[in-house]
């Protein structure tokens, strides 16, 4: 799993702004050799990101990481129940 911070500075109303980009990536390989040795591969890519902007306190910032987190693993349920 790979996380991504990037940060920029807006101005928005003649106000600079903090934004804070958080890009959660997962790279998948998943093997399956069934009772005949038929081998199946899977690969993906799963993304998940969430912008804060402006004040925002640590424990937003958490929280932040942690929606993304959930995100990225619901995203790659969907993705796997498609392709198995």
């Amino acid at each position: 799993m790979k996380f991504i911070i990037s940060e920029t500075i807006l101005k928005k109303s003649q106000k600079l702004m903090m934004e804070k980009k958080l890009i959660s990536q997962l790279n998948l390989s998943y093997f399956r050799i069934n009772h005949l040795s038929q081998k199946k591969v899977i690969e993906g890519k799963v993304n998940s990101f969430g912008t804060l902007t402006g004040n925002f306190s640590l424990s937003e910032f958490d929280q932040l990481i942690q929606k993304t987190q959930s995100d990225l693993i619901l995203r790659l349920s969907r993705d796997l129940k498609s392709k198995i």
